[in-house]
Parts: structure tokens; sequence; C-alpha cells
């Protein structure tokens, strides 16, 4: 207690003897003036509708915004949970501690195109759902510090992932609400929370079991260079389902 006054003191004679020196700037972004993970990530989602998996079910709309959330926060410059947060409304709570977070790192890249996903087998086990599905990439570019877009042309960028998910055991019957129905729309994310109080179990990468992901996205061209640098962005399509306008959910 005593060094902590004696240097107070001393910092006040400097104080009276220098003038203060102007306040330096900050070179670490505020919050309110980093980019958001949806800013960053300005790819449309599109599912292609097989029939795997009804995509306006509960379980359907609970796997499209997991799955749309993962590549958001993707975008974000914030680690950990802190990157989760920048996921749907209701992520964080839905994300359930299904790998650990604190690996989670995003890249701070601004992303443009349009980003297709497909379900390749649904296990249900109880009221719990173990999904297969694939995303594709080809679609989707990167902006660079030049103002340039840059992706791997006609070479296939995919993933091949594997979720388990369900309703929340540390909850009561009565208190489990399940993920909302019929969400379609014209928005690129829901403006509330989608997800219930269901929660993912696990998210991994399936490579392995999927090989079938390993193409390029539908009507991509199949002539284009790798890497592909170009001056336009590729096109951004509609969301497909998408999500309902605030206030029309």
């Amino acid at each position: 207690m005593k060094t902590g006054l004696a240097l107070a003191c001393i910092a006040a004679v400097l104080a009276a003897c220098n003038p203060t020196p102007p306040p330096a700037l900050s070179t670490t972004p505020s919050t309110s003036s980093r980019p958001s993970a949806s800013e960053l990530n300005q790819t449309a989602m599109r599912w292609i509708d097989n029939r795997a998996i009804d995509l306006m079910s509960p379980e359907g709309t609970f796997l499209r915004a997991a799955a749309e959330s993962f590549r958001v926060v993707g975008s974000s410059s914030q680690l950990g949970y802190a990157g989760l947060d920048e996921g749907y409304p209701g992520f964080r709570h839905a994300f359930n501690a299904s790998f650990p977070a604190k690996h989670f790192v995003g890249n701070g890249d601004t992303w443009v195109g349009t980003r297709f996903f497909e379900v390749q087998d649904v296990r249900r086990d109880g009221d719990r759902f173990t999904v297969h599905y694939c995303d594709y990439g080809s679609l989707v570019a990167k902006k660079t510090d030049d103002g340039q877009y840059r992706s791997a042309g006609s070479s296939p960028t995919w993933g091949a992932w594997v979720m388990t998910f369900g309703p929340d055991p540390k909850l009561a019957t009565d208190q489990q609400v399940s993920p909302k129905p019929h969400q379609r729309g014209p928005a690129r994310k829901p403006a509330d929370n989608v997800f219930g109080t269901w929660v993912m179990f696990r998210q991994d990468i399936a490579s392995a079991d999927n090989p079938q992901c390993n193409k390029l996205a539908p009507d991509t061209p199949t002539d284009w260079p790798h890497p592909y640098v170009r001056a336009d962005p590729p096109p951004t399509l509609p969301p497909d389902p998408g999500w309902p306008e605030a206030g029309s959910a």
C-alpha cells in the first residue's frame, strides 16, 4: 500500500512539472468500429433440396441455422466464444460446447458469392438427429486487399460435416422449445432465435465418410483457372430457402 501511495505521489509531481501529452491514438479497433462477421461474410446460402431432410421441419431449421452460422462466424475477427456470439441469434446456446470453442478462430476476411449446402443422409436415434452434409464453395470468393476477388476457380472447394443435435437434456420436457418450422423468405439470416432450446452434441469434419462432397457448386464453369483472380465478384444469388424478414416470421 505504501509503495502504491509513493508512486502516486511521484506521478502527481511529474504531472505538475510537465504538460500533459495528448492521448495516444489506439491502433486496436473498437467493438463498434470492427466489422461484424455478418458484414464480412456477404455470401448467400442456398440449400439443394434433395428430400434427404425436410428443410421446413424443426430439424431442418436447426440444421440450416447451425450450418450457416458456422460459416458466418468463420469470418469473425474475434476468438472463441466471442466469435460464436456473431452467429445467428441463439447460436451460442445451440453450440453447447460441441467442440472446444477456445480453438475456434475466424479469419476476419470478406467473402462474397453464393455457398451451397446439401444433406447426404439423416439418422434419427430417439429425439436426436445425426446429419451428414456437404457445402460447396466454388462460387465463393475472398475479397483481397487490392479490391479483387480470389477463388480456387474450377477446383472444388468443399466441406463434409457430421452434426448431431436435438433437445437439451438439461431441460425438463415442459421447458423444451422446438426450432421454428416453415422458415422461408428473402432474408440472408433469421431476425430472431430459430433454434428453440435444442443444442448440438457433435459437429465434426467427415471428409472420409462423404467423398461425394468433393464436387463443384451447381453451375460452376469448368474452365476457370486456379487460382481465379478477377475484378468483379461472383454472383450472389438469393438465399434459398432463406429466412423470413423481421416481423414476418
